[in-house]
């Protein structure tokens, strides 16, 4: 069920996540954290709170910001990312927070495993492999099956969230 009651209570989002965003759309982030809010409150709006927090481009309506938490190996994962309908791809992830296996899953949050998601297919949804045949494919951080298996769920928990919110039309 998608949350769209947002708590007033709760910061629409930490700096960790408005940059990530800022950096997956613009290459860059401003200089300072005010600057940084300030561009991301003008460009997104909030649709969901919780652990999967979604924000809608008001520029581009199909396109969505997410920011995810959900259960790693020994502790939880939280990714960020954008999100196209439209296309059906993402854009990019960053994992932000992670406390996995040094040297094995947390690999997950390396750069060079993160690139791979850039335009990866999220139809019909997105999928952990060893080898990637697939535009829908990611591959597996070696050693490390059941985190690289908790990043697709939660990536396919988001993928379901924000078809949810898109259907609704707000």
């Amino acid at each position: 069920a998608v949350q769209s009651a947002l708590s007033s209570e709760e910061p629409p989002a930490n700096l960790a996540t408005v940059n990530a965003v800022l950096q997956m759309l613009a290459g860059r982030v401003p200089e300072t954290a005010d600057e940084s809010f300030a561009v991301f409150s003008r460009r997104f709006h909030q649709k969901s709170s919780g652990r999967i927090k979604v924000w809608q481009n008001l520029d581009i309506p199909r396109q969505w910001a997410f920011e995810a938490t959900g259960a790693g190996m020994w502790s939880e994962i939280t990714v960020v990312g954008i999100m196209d309908l439209e296309t059906e791809s993402m854009l990019g992830l960053q994992v932000v927070n992670q406390n996995e296996t040094a040297g094995l899953g947390s690999r997950v949050a390396d750069p060079v495993f993160c690139e791979q998601f850039a335009n990866l297919s999220i139809f019909p949804r997105v999928e952990m492999t060893g080898a990637r045949f697939k535009n829908n494919q990611f591959d597996a951080v070696s050693g490390a099956t059941v985190t690289s298996k908790s990043l697709e769920t939660i990536i396919n928990k988001t993928i379901s969230t924000i078809r949810q919110l898109d259907r609704k039309k707000n």
